[in-house]
């Protein structure tokens, strides 16, 4: 493993495969978001990934990340937003981390007319994804970056136009 946070990966079965390299979280963070500027949303995690993977290819042909993990760190950085769909998956068992990003869970709870508290679900920390005694599995994601982009503007400035 190197000083920067990249470490290399050589098949032992395969010795002509080419190295496969890890890219830093920051470098997988900085194309994701690149990426949803220059497209606005992305439907999927799978279609999130191709274009992760495609411009971390551009820097170092080498780069390799799987979907779950550009799901994480893009999720964990706050520069994107996801709409989470989930489907009803039994009921809600003990969950140690969010299902979507791996955070912290804080548990829901609700008082009763009585003055007890009944416990009703969990919801995540960091992510927008939540569960109520039913399991909400998460099945898809539509991601969303939270930066906007910035349009070009023509300002005159005396007599000329100049853009932004």
């Amino acid at each position: 493993m190197g000083g920067n946070g990249e470490s290399s990966h050589v098949s032992a079965d395969a010795p002509d495969q080419p190295t496969r390299r890890r890219p830093t979280d920051e470098a997988v963070v900085a194309a994701a978001v690149k990426v949803l500027l220059a497209r606005g949303t992305v439907e999927s995690q799978r279609r999130l990934w191709e274009l992760v993977v495609r411009e971390l290819k551009r820097q170092d042909p080498a780069f390799a990340v799987g979907p779950a993990r550009v799901r994480t760190l893009v999720l964990r950085s706050g520069l994107v937003n996801a709409e989470i769909k989930a489907r009803i998956k039994g009921v809600t068992g003990d969950l140690a981390a969010c299902p979507v990003c791996r955070s912290k869970l804080a548990r829901t709870s609700n008082r009763t007319l009585a003055g007890a508290t009944t416990a009703l679900g969990y919801r995540c920390t960091r992510c927008a994804w939540w569960t109520g005694r039913d399991l909400r599995e998460p099945h898809r994601y539509v991601f969303h970056a939270k930066l906007e982009r910035r349009a070009k503007q023509a300002v005159f400035r005396g007599s000329r136009q100049v853009e932004l």
